[in-house]
């Protein structure tokens, strides 16, 4: 599995702008006021990360039928996508 920005992260804002700030405050994300919704989905990664991983972890050691293995690809998918994994 790749590297990412390690979680939580804090959004805050400011009057001109706003800030995500990762667990481990190297550095920070800044956006413009009108570009809240892609700051907090940035701010939120990492905690979907990890609930995407426990949740396919479930969905893999289970057989819960048809459509559960479709929302499983689809955690396989998002995963891969966000780890870069084949």
């Amino acid at each position: 599995m790749s590297t990412h920005t390690p979680g939580p992260s804090v959004l805050h804002k400011t009057v001109a702008r706003i800030e995500v700030h990762p667990a481990d405050k190297r550095f920070c994300y800044a956006f413009s006021l009108s570009d809240e919704a892609n700051a907090r989905l940035i701010a939120a990664a990492p905690t979907l990360l990890a609930a995407a991983l426990d949740a396919s972890a479930y969905f893999a050691s289970r057989n819960l039928g048809d459509a559960a293995n479709a929302v499983h690809l689809n955690l396989k998918t998002a995963i891969a996508k966000a780890t870069l994994s084949p």
